[in-house]
């Protein structure tokens, strides 16, 4: 997954670097797990979406309060995907799908997964990409 610059991030969400690093200290703080190298923090685009959750939030509620709701949230989702994830192993093998020039449409959608994420949300990118991949399995059954 590529990193994403606070520089990057700033731009992005219309947010001071020094108010997102701030942030980000607040985030992991509360619990919410961000990579490292070394020191330095790397931002990914799932990250990027959580502060941008903290930005929404702190228009109704304190920063404090942000922060937590915010933690929750991605929390609540990583849970829903592991909690997906389960439920499919114990049914059985997944389909797979065939060779990726057959399904360019899926994988450029796939390849724009982490702007998908920024700027709809999870569930919505993971509802496009199954409503997409629905209509290659379709395509590839007839």
């Amino acid at each position: 997954m590529r990193e994403v610059g606070f520089k990057e991030a700033s731009e992005l969400l219309s947010t001071p670097v020094s108010t997102l690093r701030r942030w980000m200290g607040l985030l992991e703080a509360a619990g919410y797990e961000v990579q490292r190298e070394g020191k330095r923090r790397q931002l990914s685009w799932l990250v990027v979406g959580v502060l941008r959750e903290v930005a929404l939030l702190t228009q109704e509620h304190p920063l404090e309060k942000a922060v937590h709701l915010a933690v929750t949230a991605a929390q609540k989702e990583v849970e829903a995907g592991n909690a997906s994830n389960d439920e499919q192993d114990s049914n059985g093998p997944r389909t797979t799908l065939q060779d990726p020039g057959q399904n360019e449409r899926f994988w450029q959608k796939l390849q724009q997964l982490p702007q998908t994420i920024y700027w709809l949300g999870v569930e919505q990118a993971v509802a496009e990409l199954r409503d997409l991949y629905g209509q290659q399995e379709e395509e590839n059954n007839t």
